[in-house]
């Protein structure tokens, strides 16, 4: 079972910027890292024949929100 939580953090101006700053790059660590898992696991030929199609399907949906998070995880580290 693959449970995966999506991190939304809001920030509002009224706390410390660096420890935001400090909380968005380690979610983005954590997402670098995730990203690398799931492309290597889906990269690998044996475990997506011989995994339930479905559970494959799900690695790559969530892929591709990782991807989508980190990308908007890096555009408000640019701010």
């Amino acid at each position: 079972i693959v449970i995966d939580k999506n991190v939304i953090i809001l920030y509002d101006g009224s706390g410390n910027k660096e420890k935001e700053k400090e909380t968005l790059l380690k979610e983005k660590e954590r997402l670098e890292n995730s990203i690398t898992r799931r492309e290597k696991l889906l990269s690998n030929d044996n475990y997506v024949k011989k995994a339930p199609q479905h559970i494959v399907e799900q690695e790559r949906k969530n892929l591709e929100e990782e991807k989508a998070n980190l990308k908007a995880l890096l555009k408000k580290l640019e701010n």
